[in-house]
């Protein structure tokens, strides 16, 4: 497996895994009903999560096409034990470490494409800290 798709300090990384999902839900930017592009969505790439770190238990082979399927408490699958936080990318390629104390509410309005509801940015970027990809391999985040 690419170290690229090994997620940060995860008990999988030998075993073939990836922690890294795309977001798999109506009205994400991976919807299961069809393909979509960039035009699509409406509530602006910068403010729409594509993809998260699941935590160990729910990591994926990297060639099997699984996903992160928006579960009712979004945060179950992603928190690892220890952490208070898991990486997250936008649709523009932003990465951000994403503190699991954001609410589950705006959390899933991120999740969506098109709701109508990007949420304020004032609002969110108070729960992620921004990762430079260019300076910090994400294998090498503590």
């Amino acid at each position: 497996m690419p170290a690229l798709y090994a997620a940060p300090g995860g008990a999988n990384r030998e075993e073939g895994k990836t922690c890294f999902l795309a977001i798999r839900a109506a009205g994400s930017a991976f919807p299961p009903e069809k393909r979509i592009s960039f035009r699509d969505i409406t509530d602006g790439n910068p403010q729409t999560l594509m993809l998260v770190e699941a935590n160990d238990g729910n990591a994926v082979n990297w060639t099997k096409p699984d996903d992160y399927e928006l579960p009712e408490n979004p945060f179950d699958e992603l928190v690892r034990k220890g952490r208070s936080g898991f990486i997250v990318c936008m649709c523009n390629g932003g990465v951000y470490r994403m503190s699991n104390e954001i609410d589950a509410d705006m959390f899933r309005a991120l999740s969506h494409r098109d709701d109508g509801k990007p949420g304020s940015e004032d609002e969110w970027r108070n729960f992620v800290e921004p990762l430079r990809t260019r300076d910090v391999k994400l294998v090498d985040v503590p």
